[in-house]
Protein backbone atom coordinates (compact mmCIF):
# COMPACT_ATOMS: atom_id res chain seq x y z
CA UNK A 1 0.00 0.00 0.00
CA UNK A 2 1.36 3.41 -0.97
CA UNK A 3 1.56 6.03 1.77
CA UNK A 4 -0.14 8.65 -0.43
CA UNK A 5 -3.27 6.50 -0.41
CA UNK A 6 -3.89 7.88 3.09
CA UNK A 7 -6.03 10.62 1.55
CA UNK A 8 -8.50 8.11 0.11
CA UNK A 9 -8.16 5.10 2.43
CA UNK A 10 -7.54 4.87 6.16
CA UNK A 11 -4.84 2.37 7.09
CA UNK A 12 -3.94 4.00 10.41
CA UNK A 13 -5.50 2.23 13.39
CA UNK A 14 -5.80 4.36 16.52
CA UNK A 15 -4.97 1.56 18.95
CA UNK A 16 -1.56 1.09 17.35
CA UNK A 17 -0.43 4.64 16.64
CA UNK A 18 1.26 7.32 18.69
CA UNK A 19 0.91 11.07 18.38
CA UNK A 20 3.61 13.45 19.53
CA UNK A 21 2.95 16.57 21.58
CA UNK A 22 3.46 18.87 18.59
CA UNK A 23 0.62 17.28 16.62
CA UNK A 24 -1.69 17.20 19.66
CA UNK A 25 -1.04 20.89 20.40
CA UNK A 26 -1.46 21.79 16.71
CA UNK A 27 -4.86 20.08 16.54
CA UNK A 28 -6.19 21.31 19.88
CA UNK A 29 -5.13 24.89 19.23
CA UNK A 30 -7.12 24.96 15.99
CA UNK A 31 -10.34 23.11 16.74
CA UNK A 32 -10.54 22.81 20.52
CA UNK A 33 -10.79 19.72 22.72
CA UNK A 34 -14.60 19.71 22.77
CA UNK A 35 -14.73 19.31 18.97
CA UNK A 36 -12.14 16.52 18.77
CA UNK A 37 -14.65 14.10 20.32
CA UNK A 38 -17.08 14.77 17.47
CA UNK A 39 -14.66 13.48 14.81
CA UNK A 40 -15.89 10.01 13.80
CA UNK A 41 -12.65 8.78 12.20
CA UNK A 42 -10.24 10.45 14.62
CA UNK A 43 -7.27 8.18 13.81
CA UNK A 44 -7.58 8.86 10.09
CA UNK A 45 -8.13 12.57 10.64
CA UNK A 46 -5.01 12.84 12.81
CA UNK A 47 -2.97 10.90 10.24
CA UNK A 48 -4.08 13.17 7.39
CA UNK A 49 -3.33 16.24 9.52
CA UNK A 50 0.15 14.87 10.28
CA UNK A 51 0.72 14.13 6.59
CA UNK A 52 -0.32 17.66 5.55
CA UNK A 53 1.45 19.65 8.27
CA UNK A 54 4.21 17.38 9.54
CA UNK A 55 5.46 13.90 8.89
CA UNK A 56 4.49 10.31 9.55
CA UNK A 57 6.83 7.54 10.64
CA UNK A 58 5.77 4.00 9.70
CA UNK A 59 7.02 1.15 11.85
CA UNK A 60 6.33 -2.36 10.56
CA UNK A 61 6.84 -3.90 14.00
CA UNK A 62 3.80 -5.85 15.21
CA UNK A 63 2.74 -4.09 18.41
CA UNK A 64 -0.64 -5.68 19.21
CA UNK A 65 -2.51 -8.95 18.78
CA UNK A 66 -5.85 -8.40 17.07
CA UNK A 67 -8.89 -10.31 18.29
CA UNK A 68 -12.33 -10.13 16.71
CA UNK A 69 -15.29 -9.76 19.09
CA UNK A 70 -18.86 -8.44 19.01
CA UNK A 71 -17.99 -4.97 20.34
CA UNK A 72 -15.27 -4.19 17.80
CA UNK A 73 -15.60 -0.80 16.17
CA UNK A 74 -13.19 -1.77 13.40
CA UNK A 75 -13.87 -5.06 11.66
CA UNK A 76 -17.09 -5.80 13.50
CA UNK A 77 -19.79 -7.26 11.30
CA UNK A 78 -22.65 -4.82 10.94
CA UNK A 79 -24.78 -3.65 8.06
CA UNK A 80 -23.72 -0.60 6.10
CA UNK A 81 -26.88 1.21 7.18
CA UNK A 82 -26.18 0.56 10.87
CA UNK A 83 -22.67 1.99 10.45
CA UNK A 84 -24.07 5.27 9.08
CA UNK A 85 -26.66 5.42 11.85
CA UNK A 86 -23.93 4.94 14.48
CA UNK A 87 -21.74 7.63 12.88
CA UNK A 88 -24.69 10.03 12.83
CA UNK A 89 -25.57 9.35 16.45
CA UNK A 90 -21.92 9.64 17.45
CA UNK A 91 -21.99 13.25 16.28
CA UNK A 92 -24.57 13.77 19.02
CA UNK A 93 -22.36 12.03 21.59
CA UNK A 94 -24.58 8.93 21.88
CA UNK A 95 -21.93 6.38 20.91
CA UNK A 96 -18.91 8.46 21.96
CA UNK A 97 -18.00 6.16 24.85
CA UNK A 98 -17.92 3.11 22.57
CA UNK A 99 -15.71 4.77 19.96
CA UNK A 100 -13.31 6.91 22.01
Amino acid sequence: MRKNNLFIQNFVVGCSCAVNASLAEFVLSRIGEQHVKMIAMHDWWLAVTAKLFGRIHFDNTQTILYRQHQGNVLGAKSSGMMRFIRLGLNGQGIFASSIF
